[in-house]
């Protein structure tokens, strides 16, 4: 069980955006494709994608198995917004920081031969990654990207209206069954576990339809750490693709 302790003025910053980063999603959506259980997208999105994966992205799919904690490199913080910027974040991440976070995730003798090497700093590994990365977006993503951006506005707009009208409090005890609010606290169960203060840093709630299919997920972030509700956990009720004004798909 994961702990947010929010004082006065992180309750004040609580904001909501319209999804996670191009990224984010590319990262979640690889792991939810390694899932079971309903399709996060219409269409068979599951069959489809897996049809058209390339080398580079199959390599994605053994770092994000179902289940397990995703490394945050994985999912950089970038004051640039925009695919492109957060590529070139993975790619600059420093050795050390990659090599702590897979232990953290796989132990120190990762099942996966070429992590090791990621481990190690190799720079063609780490290249290989970053094109499954932009691969695996422009196959599993990049068609679906308008609808999937309509969606996550639409669902945006719908917690802003549960704040609007139940306030704060309202919209942190609704999120999610995995997610409780007892003031001061928002509890979330997910794969880790211990008490965050987030000392004014506020929380961004960003809906996400891959976290554990079509119903929809909030992951909160303070900096640069994502939290979602533990995998297998299902919303209280589903929602269907809806329109809403929507960015262009990334490059």
């Amino acid at each position: 069980m994961l702990r947010l302790w929010l004082d006065y003025e992180d309750l004040t910053r609580i904001r909501i955006t319209p999804g996670l980063s191009p990224l984010a999603q590319t990262v979640l959506g690889a792991q939810a494709l390694r899932g079971v259980g309903p399709e996060p997208i219409p269409g068979g999105w599951r069959s489809r994608t897996r049809a058209r994966l390339t080398g580079p992205s199959r390599l994605l799919l053994d770092l994000v198995p179902s289940g397990r904690w995703v490394p945050d490199f994985l999912t950089p913080y970038t004051l640039v917004p925009g695919f492109e910027p957060e590529l070139d974040a993975v790619a600059s991440t420093p050795v050390r920081r990659i090599r702590d976070e897979l232990e953290r995730s796989y132990g120190p003798r990762p099942p996966v031969p070429w992590l090791p090497r990621l481990a190690g700093g190799d720079g063609e590994t780490m290249r290989t990654l970053v094109r499954g990365l932009r691969d695996f977006h422009r196959v599993a993503l990049a068609d679906a990207w308008t609808g999937l951006s309509d969606h996550l506005c639409a669902e945006a707009s719908r917690h802003a209206r549960t704040m609007a009208r139940d306030g704060i409090g309202g919209l942190l005890g609704s999120l999610h069954p995995a997610v409780r609010w007892t003031s001061p606290v928002l509890e979330i169960e997910t794969l880790r576990d211990g008490d965050v203060h987030l000392g004014g840093r506020g929380l961004l709630l960003m809906p996400s339809v891959f976290v554990t299919g079509p119903r929809v997920m909030v992951a909160a972030t303070a900096r640069r750490r994502w939290w979602s509700p533990r995998p297998g956990r299902s919303a209280a009720r589903a929602t269907p693709f809806r329109r809403c004004s929507a960015g262009p798909a990334p490059p």
